[in-house]
């Protein structure tokens, strides 16, 4: 048996989720969402997530709280550089009226740019967190297409006289000629010698 040693493994990509900057929302509604956040692309199962207690516990609560204040690309890049990951997801969590919107964002650390954004407007209301983060998180990570298969036509077949590789001994078909149609000479009544009467004798 081929054994398969653990670097031969394709890695799995480190991702960091950073705490929403709240904007105008409670306190312990934006930590209801960061938990969300978490959870929500953990099971997705194809990244390595560092949560919110992860990040404390690396940059202190010193560098956690410089982290709310750290929206654009470059600041978010070089954060995600310090904590040794690949992507980061940053965004903030605001108040319009009686509803709250969640921006969103995913940032490649080493190229440095915004690899997908998403925006979801949900009622204020704590019954429908969850969903609400679940279409933000679909958003940013759409499941994969399946590859598109190319549809083979069927070979056409060429006639044999027209394909120089395909050689026979036997002379090409030709198709029969139509039949010339007989000329018919019309019908015309013997011509019978006329005489004339002979008188009695």
């Amino acid at each position: 048996l081929l054994m398969c040693s653990p670097s031969s493994a394709q890695r799995r990509k480190k991702i960091a989720v950073m705490p929403l900057n709240p904007q105008g929302v409670e306190t312990r509604v934006a930590t209801i969402m960061d938990s969300l956040l978490v959870i929500e692309i953990d099971n997705r199962g194809k990244y390595d997530v560092v949560g919110s207690s992860d990040i404390k516990a690396l940059l202190g609560l010193e560098g956690m709280k410089q982290t709310l204040g750290c929206n654009d690309v470059a600041c978010a890049a070089e954060l995600g550089g310090a904590l040794g990951v690949d992507l980061l997801v940053a965004g903030v969590l605001g108040r319009l009226g009686n509803n709250i919107l969640i921006t969103a964002k995913v940032i490649d650390v080493k190229s440095i740019k915004v690899l997908k954004r998403a925006s979801y407007k949900m009622p204020n209301n704590e019954n429908v967190f969850d969903a609400g983060i679940g279409i933000v998180v679909q958003r940013l990570f759409p499941p994969d297409s399946p590859p598109a298969t190319a549809v083979k036509s069927a070979p056409q077949t060429r006639p044999h006289h027209l394909d120089p590789s395909q050689k026979t001994s036997q002379p090409p078909t030709e198709s029969p000629k139509p039949a010339k149609a007989k000329q018919v000479t019309p019908y015309s009544e013997p011509q019978v010698a006329k005489t004339g009467k002979r008188g009695l004798s």
